[in-house]
């Protein structure tokens, strides 16, 4: 978790990795993909596990 990272608006997306490992990022949109831009990245995808770790 990159606190300093979070803002107003947060984008959340998944993505698996080659081995199939599936990870839930979190993004700060106002950064627009650029440095500053992740505040997290959470293994897994189920509700549960984001929500308890936001």
């Amino acid at each position: 978790m990159f606190a300093k990272n979070l803002g107003t608006h947060l984008s959340l997306d998944e993505t698996a990795f080659s081995n199939g490992d599936l990870y839930t990022i979190i993004t700060n949109k106002l950064a627009k993909g650029k440095k500053g831009a992740i505040v997290a990245m959470i293994k897994g995808t189920k509700a549960e596990v984001v929500i308890k770790f936001l």
